[in-house]
């Protein structure tokens, strides 16, 4: 094959085909273009004896600068003539429809009327005092339900048992004095009549001893009448003069009165040993009686009774098994009383302490002064609290019981939730009361019993300061916006002529009036409000305003102070009249509002005080005392 052919028809694979209507059907892009040109180009080189280019060699080159004029003019209409278009087509849309200019703004009105109009309005609503209403402080905490006293009930004998009350049951309640087993007493019954027969031994014996004494004090006495006749034998024979009485008749004389008084010494140690024998039968005698009054007692206990009113949570012993001396029989909960363990937040415990019931009093002495301080240090002040236990899926069916908070539950703060553990004790865990208007269910245990999940609110009375605030008007941050009256921020927007203290005291002339007329109208009634003056009246409002005219005498003037130190400590909800209601069961059909009970670090709201509760924007921090200048109805601040 000649290179001639061979470029021939590499050329004719490559040429575009020309369509109907005289333009290209189907150009190769750039890349396969550069491609034909490179592969074209070394053929051409490689062709040995040609001198000039071929025909289809003119052709090719002819088809890429087609393209290449093409591709240029697509790249100017994207990139030049079209964001050309665009920006000519918005200018000729400001053209048409034109710019919208700004309202001309009217000029402030000066007057006292404008100067209180431009004020933003706000609502506002009392602070009150916590004391003067009355009503204790409650903490609520949860609790639950512990025994007073458990007592495990042991034999006090050795034996077998022959008998077991149906009673003797785990979760039976048994009352004081009931029977629970009974122990065979054959051999304590034998031991009583055993030491009754050795007491009655003794007894005998004690007669014949104190017969004996009776004997002997007769032979001493008849031995001492034996002594004294001798005695005055030889007296009778000494007296006789000289010759008359021989020596062996003096000798034979003393010889019989030694032996009197050898018969009165020997009847005399007899009753000695006597009355000996008598003590040592008398301890005798009052060791068996002793002894009887055990086995008595060891008899008595043969009978196991319930020491008091409770339930059994446990028995050990059963019928006809051997009950060893100390081995536990049933374990008894003592129900007379009941007590709710719970644990106390430090901020809660403060309040409790803070009562100071047991506090020094002025004129104790000593003793009784240290004995108090130890109290305050180490004891709780009693305090009255209501436990709570409600019953789910029964309308919220709700218990009560009365209790009091009487003492730690030990001492110390537990080291892992860093609460201090105490103890509320109820007198009458069985006298159960219940909601107002419902009746107690048979089917349902009305006693506190071991293992209740129970609410407990204390009933606090603190000696500190408190306020009750409404809910409405607490902000993020347990921060309060109070309101307080200043005519004053007026002057901010006086006319250019007026002087400071002139726009003062017009300010506060025209809220004393409007005070007075607020006196007035409590007293007399409603009635329509006076005609505004001429020169306080605001200028007239469009049509789609409010209707009528602004009468400044009806608003109060004032600023914004922040307080940051407001701490909430308990929620109370109180009726629209004034009426104490429960926070979770009102049944009066009246409103019920939310307050909280708070303390203020530097007692600066007081009852009386007025708070804010209107989105009045962002007030800052900065704002301090000034705060921002808002304008209230004299009719909100009606008492």
């Amino acid at each position: 094959m000649k290179t001639s052919d061979w470029q021939g028809r590499s050329a004719g694979a490559n040429r575009p085909t020309d369509s109907p209507e005289g333009t290209i059907s189907a150009a190769p892009d750039s890349s396969e273009t550069a491609k034909g040109e490179d592969f074209a180009g070394s053929s051409i080189d490689e062709a040995e004896g040609v001198d000039e280019p071929s025909e289809a060699v003119h052709e090719v080159r002819a088809h890429e600068d087609r393209v290449a004029s093409q591709l240029g003019t697509r790249g100017v209409m994207v990139n030049i003539v079209i964001p050309i278009l665009i920006l000519l087509t918005g200018v000729g849309f400001v053209k048409v429809f034109g710019s919208a200019e700004p309202e001309a703004r009217m000029p402030d009105d000066q007057t006292l009327a404008g100067r209180m109009r431009r004020l933003p309005p706000a609502e506002v609503v009392p602070v009150r005092s916590f004391q003067e209403l009355g009503k204790p402080l409650e903490l609520v905490v949860d609790g639950v339900v512990v025994p007073h006293r458990e007592v495990q009930i042991a034999g006090e004998v050795s034996g077998r048992i022959i008998e077991k009350s149906p009673l003797c049951r785990a979760g039976n309640f048994v009352s004081e004095g009931q029977l629970l087993v009974r122990v065979d007493p054959t051999d304590y019954e034998q031991e009583v009549v055993r030491l009754t027969d050795a007491r009655e031994q003794d007894y005998e014996a004690l007669k014949e001893v104190d017969q004996e004494l009776a004997n002997a004090a007769l032979t001493l006495e008849i031995a001492q009448q034996d002594v004294d006749l001798t005695q005055r034998e030889i007296a009778r024979l000494r007296s006789l003069p000289a010759g008359f009485v021989s020596e062996g008749e003096l000798d034979q004389a003393q010889k019989a009165v030694l032996v009197a008084r050898q018969s009165w010494t020997t009847v005399n140690n007899q009753m000695s040993l006597l009355r000996a024998r008598r003590g040592r039968l008398e301890a005798s005698e009052r060791l068996a009686t002793t002894q009887l009054e055990t086995a008595k007692i060891n008899l008595e206990r043969c009978e196991i009774r319930s020491p008091a009113d409770g339930m059994i949570v446990r028995e050990d012993a059963e019928l006809n098994s051997f009950l060893t001396r100390g081995s536990p029989i049933v374990t008894l909960e003592d129900i007379s009383k009941a007590e709710v363990a719970l644990n106390l937040r430090m901020d809660q415990l403060y309040w409790v302490l803070d009562q100071g019931t047991d506090a020094p009093k002025p004129g104790q002495n000593e003793t009784e002064t240290l004995e108090a301080i130890r109290r305050v240090g180490y004891s709780l002040p009693p305090t009255p609290a209501i436990v709570e236990y409600q019953i789910t899926g029964l309308a919220g069916r709700t218990y009560r019981w009365n209790g009091m908070l009487v003492r730690y539950d030990g001492i110390g703060m537990d080291t892992q939730s860093r609460t201090v553990p105490v103890k509320v004790e109820v007198e009458a865990p069985d006298q159960v009361i219940v909601d107002e208007g419902r009746s107690p269910l048979a089917a349902t245990p009305s006693a506190l019993v071991r293992g209740m999940f129970v609410r407990v609110r204390l009933q606090i009375q603190p000696r500190t300061p408190l306020v009750v605030i409404p809910a409405v008007a607490m902000r993020p941050g347990n921060r309060v916006w109070q309101f307080v009256p200043d005519p004053g921020v007026l002057e901010s927007a006086a006319p250019a002529g007026s002087s400071s203290s002139d726009l003062a005291g017009d300010a506060a002339a025209d809220q004393s009036a409007g005070g007075e007329r607020l006196v007035s109208e409590a007293a007399a009634g409603p009635a329509e409000s006076p005609p505004v003056a001429a020169d306080t009246a605001a200028p007239p409002v469009p049509a789609d305003d409010v209707v009528g005219r602004f009468d400044p005498r009806e608003w109060l003037a004032g600023r914004v102070v922040i307080h940051q130190d407001v701490a909430p400590i308990d929620e109370l909800r109180l009726q629209e009249d004034g009426e104490t209601g429960s926070a979770r069961s009102d049944r009066s059909g009246r409103p019920i509002r939310r307050y909280w009970v708070c303390a203020v670090g530097d007692n600066s709201l007081a009852d009386g005080d007025w708070l804010i509760t209107s989105p009045l924007g962002e007030v800052g921090m900065e704002a301090g005392e000034t705060g921002h200048a808002v304008r209230v109805s004299q009719s909100e601040m009606r008492p």
